[in-house]
């Protein structure tokens, strides 16, 4: 186990060395660039010098947590209109302009944030900031586009309908999140997006895009001088305001029981389920501990428990994957797989009693927890293997809370838990009695057993066109 731990650090080493930037480690703890302020804003730069492409990235601490009540979806319906239009660009201008500059710039948001995202080559930078910096100031949010983008986010909803295990993920998030906002992905639905008017972008235009909070990324192709003048330069043309994070506290208590949702569509002869429960966030300390369990339990990997029973040798779906979604506010748990729908009921049976062996009897040996640890040190390298994913997961953990070492120390946290600290934290915040079962199917194959099979409290058919 050592000897993986040390080959895996040298190994990241090694991948840093050759992009052009340098990495030091100091047993299995990693030294990367850390934020700094200049020209009055948090910054964080990685160097490389190995391609002549640069990136820039924007943070504004706002997210789908900002979304008025009623008209759900309006901040990804803004990130979505930045880019259509400016007093001197019409939409179709800026994606020329970008064609011709072979460049790429997109806009993200979140629950928490919204990023801007740029790459060009670093020869033509200045034109390409010239751009930004016009969407920046001069956004227009013309009539014509909000009408396009109300009439291309609809079709997209309906979409969704058509993607069964997206579907289930969705109702399944509605349950187990109960009305908060986490329980929706953030796009809004057909009345509230009908309701977004040109008035209400430029109001979140004027709320939102100024220096409160706001943080400047950049990587590759650039240096200490370059990160002063971008900064310099968006701390001159951005207003200065002022910004709280907005903190909506989940409940994350589940009324006690096993509660079935038979989400029914006709003609499946295939089912998609997800099993579980409200879980932890990302500042509880046990989540290094608990995410090295579910990796050993279920992490999608062919050794993992689940995938085991599931996938090899009963050969009832091609993969069982468990694990957490874990968020600023809250997260879950959960376990998902797809089998035909006359093995649907025993999966979801196995996979109850899988997850209470593992908890309370010896399903998963010291072995399997330590082969674990080895897969999510010896593949982490793989998430930050360039400069500007190590930028994004740094802005990331920037605004979800977690702290400034996140990256730095994951290893290290990684290959400190022991089996017993990885069992006795599934055991503190894992459960089969309490859960929300969500199965997308033709309800009238299941609703008869499922109740007595899985020792259900409740079963509940809802129309799986009604999120």
């Amino acid at each position: 186990m050592k000897r993986f731990l040390a080959l895996s650090v040298l190994f990241f080493s090694a991948l840093f060395f050759e992009s052009g930037y340098c990495v030091t480690h100091s047993s299995t703890k990693i030294d990367l660039p850390q934020w700094k302020t200049v020209e009055g804003l948090p910054t964080i730069m990685v160097e490389s010098h190995d391609t002549p492409l640069t990136s820039i990235m924007i943070g504004f601490p706002f997210g789908a947590y900002n979304d008025p009540k009623g008209k759900e979806g309006l901040t990804q319906f803004f990130s979505s209109m930045l880019l259509r239009g400016t007093k001197t660009r019409n939409r179709h201008e800026i994606e020329d302009e970008l064609d011709r500059l072979g460049a790429v710039l997109r806009v993200d948001s979140g629950y928490h944030s919204s990023t801007i995202r740029g790459e060009v080559l670093n020869q033509h930078f200045e034109p390409f900031f010239n751009l930004l910096k016009d969407i920046l100031q001069n956004t227009t949010f013309p009539e014509d586009e909000i009408q396009k983008l109300q009439k291309e986010t609809l079709a997209a909803l309906k979409l969704r309908f058509e993607d069964d295990k997206r579907l289930a993920k969705l109702h399944f998030q509605k349950e187990v999140y109960n009305g908060h906002p986490y329980g929706d992905d953030g796009i809004g639905d057909e009345e509230s997006l009908k309701k977004i008017s040109r008035q209400d972008l430029l109001d979140f235009y004027r709320a939102h895009i100024h220096r409160g909070g706001m943080v400047l990324g950049a990587a590759g192709e650039v240096n200490e001088t370059f990160l002063k003048n971008v900064s310099k330069t968006l701390h001159d043309i951005i207003p200065e305001g002022d910004s709280s994070p907005k903190v909506i506290p989940f409940d994350s208590k589940i009324e006690p029981g096993r509660h079935v949702i038979l989400v029914d569509k006709p003609n499946r002869t295939q089912t998609q389920f997800y099993i579980g429960h409200p879980a932890i966030s990302v500042s509880n300390p046990d989540r290094t501990a608990l995410t090295v369990f579910l990796t050993a339990f279920g992490g999608g990997l062919f050794q993992a428990k689940y995938m085991q029973e599931i996938r090899v040798k009963r050969g009832w779906s091609y993969g069982a994957v468990a694990g957490l979604d874990i968020r600023r506010d809250g997260g879950t748990f959960s376990m998902y797989t797809f089998p035909a729908t006359k093995d649907t009921i025993p999966a979801l049976a196995l996979s109850l009693d899988l997850l209470d062996q593992a908890l309370t009897g010896d399903l998963l040996k010291d072995s399997d927890i330590d082969f674990a640890k080895q897969y999510l040190t010896g593949s982490f390298p793989f998430k930050i293997d360039t400069p500007k994913s190590v930028v994004m997961s740094k802005i990331h953990n920037h605004y979800v809370g977690l702290p400034d070492d996140h990256i730095e120390t994951y290893l290290e946290r990684v290959s400190a838990v022991t089996p017993k600290m990885a069992r006795e934290a599934a055991q503190k915040h894992l459960n089969t009695k309490n859960v929300d079962i969500v199965v997308v199917c033709t309800a009238k194959d299941l609703q008869a057993d499922i109740k007595e099979k899985l020792n259900a409290k409740d079963v509940k058919i809802v129309p799986f066109d009604q999120l």
